[in-house]
């Protein structure tokens, strides 16, 4: 029984990729879940219980597959394709509010994973880019940093805080402006991954 518990010890605190991708899988439904909370009560999108739940499961899913399956950071970009694709067939939403609520969320995880690295550093006295590697860490990052991103969905919620109507820009600007985010998101996504 002990050298049971031994090889779990020294799985769980060692690196493993194995480990982390089977870790990753439920993990994605949570964080899936958290940003359509986010983008959804940010852009003030009117969803019932079933819409919340296909949009989780189909982006959940997808996000799994290609995890799985494809390259990174490929893997990333088919996600921000199908995340708004998802978000205006299931949502009933313009490109151009897709394109929002795909944005937001990943703003609060770039924060709250720069809030989680600096406690990271402090509680462990390890940097957290080596950490994500062992399985036990990755666990306690994470979990640390949904609950950092849950807070701000708190905030925003609690404080009514929504994103101006981008809807009354003329065709020239929206375009010029979704460009923009697109670049921005193609150039984050090329340096986070």
């Amino acid at each position: 029984m002990m050298e049971f518990l031994q090889m779990v010890w020294n799985s769980l605190t060692t690196e493993n990729p194995s480990i982390i991708t089977a870790i990753s899988i439920p993990l994605i439904f949570i964080e899936v879940s958290i940003s359509m909370l986010l983008f959804s009560s940010v852009l003030n999108i009117k969803a019932d219980k079933k819409q919340k739940l296909l949009y989780v499961f189909a982006m959940s899913c997808t996000s799994i597959l290609t995890r799985l399956l494809v390259p990174s950071p490929y893997n990333a970009f088919i996600n921000f394709i199908t995340t708004i694709i998802y978000i205006i067939i299931i949502f009933k939403t313009t490109i151009f509010k897709s394109i929002i609520a795909l944005v937001f969320p990943i703003i609060v995880i770039v924060v709250s994973e720069s809030i989680v690295g600096k406690l990271y550093t402090v509680l462990f006295g390890i940097d957290y880019a080596f950490g994500v590697n062992i399985p036990l860490h990755r666990i306690i990052g994470t979990l640390l940093l949904y609950f950092i991103m849950f807070v701000f969905y708190l905030i925003v919620k609690v404080f009514r805080t929504k994103i101006p109507n981008f809807e009354i820009f003329d065709k020239k600007k929206k375009i010029l402006l979704a460009l923009n985010i697109i670049f921005s998101i193609i150039l984050i996504s090329t340096q986070i991954y």
